[in-house]
Parts: structure tokens; sequence; C-alpha cells
């Protein structure tokens, strides 16, 4: 018995080889008998769902908001603690208009507490604002020299819009090649 007959419990199509096939021409044929019984099929689908069933968050933009600050945003201007140095790019080749840029920030407690992620700070990603959006080909990806993954445990609340700028960091979504124009709120669910 091969694959389809071992999982659909049809032997019978494991041994049709193409010798056998009907010469009827396929408006006068009969109807094929189902390979799996109807009574059956739920039973298989719901298996199938079960065995791929993946826990995710489902993140969608959310038109009737404007993210502030340190909102779960797709992106616009990231937030960023006065202590640290923003992230630049290190790659040979880049012009000085190419810049890191914010992706996506994901506030963790939009998560409610989900027990594989801390419950507090800010998750962000940052790509290159050139036409490879971070893609490099000859170093390892973990080196990060042209793209970012930043955890920020802590948020400041006193940081503002203000305080970002005047560091001169930009909004990401202004640049032709970004993939991302502007910056829209994400809500999150499990």
């Amino acid at each position: 018995m091969g694959l389809l007959g071992k999982l659909f419990g049809n032997a019978d199509a494991d041994k049709k080889t193409a010798g056998e096939s009907s010469k009827q021409c396929p408006a006068t044929e009969a109807a094929p008998k189902p390979m799996v019984p109807s009574d059956r099929l739920e039973e298989l689908v719901a298996a199938f769902k079960d065995r791929v069933a993946a826990n995710a968050f489902a993140l969608t933009i959310d038109e009737e908001r404007r993210p502030s600050l340190t909102s779960s945003k797709l992106g616009g201007l990231p937030y960023w603690p006065r202590d640290l140095a923003f992230p630049e790019p290190v790659r040979q080749g880049l012009s000085s208009d190419e810049r890191l840029a914010l992706l996506v920030q994901l506030n963790l407690a939009d998560f409610g507490g989900d027990p594989r992620l801390p419950d507090h700070g800010i998750l962000q990603f940052f790509i290159t604002t050139d036409d490879l959006y971070g893609l490099e080909f000859d170093i390892p990806m973990d080196a990060q020299r042209h793209f970012r993954v930043v955890w920020h445990e802590h948020i400041d609340p006193a940081i503002t819009a203000e305080d970002v700028l005047a560091r001169g960091i930009r909004p990401a979504g202004k640049e032709e090649l970004f993939p991302v124009r502007g910056e829209h709120a994400l809500s999150v669910k499990p």
C-alpha cells in the first residue's frame, strides 16, 4: 500500500497503473468514487489542522489609531533612549543617505503576557533603506551589520518624539525604496 493508500485508506488507488486507465470519454464516465468518505473528511481535516497549528499573533494595521512613540507600529519614528547610540549600517559601498530605518516596533505589553515573551519593553526591527532591505550575501546573518533587532527592556516615559528627532533620528517610510509608507499603528491579537 502506498502513501495515499495509507493516508486515505484506499489501496485501489495504488494498484491502478497508467496501462489500466479508462478509455471512456470523461463526460460519459460515472463520477469517481471519493477517495475519502465524507464522514471521515472532517476528522482528517481536523487532524491535519492540529498537526500544522502554530501559536502565532495576528498583527493588523489599525487605521483608526495614530501610533505614539512607544506603540506597536509599522514604520515611522522609533522609540530610542537618550543614552544609547542609534544603530548605523556597517557595509561597504553604502551611500551616506542609506541608513537603518524602523520596519516594525512591538510594544511587548500589547502581547497579553504571553509566557513566550517578556511582558514589558519594546522589540524593534531595523533594515537598511537601500534596495536590498538589509539583505547581505557574504556575511553571516547573525552579524547584524545591515539590519538590527533591538530590545529595550525598560521604556523611559519621559522620552518624547521631539527628543528622538533632535538626535537626528528620522522617521522611516519616506524613502523611495522603503517597503512601508508612513507610520501605521498595529493591533496585536493572539
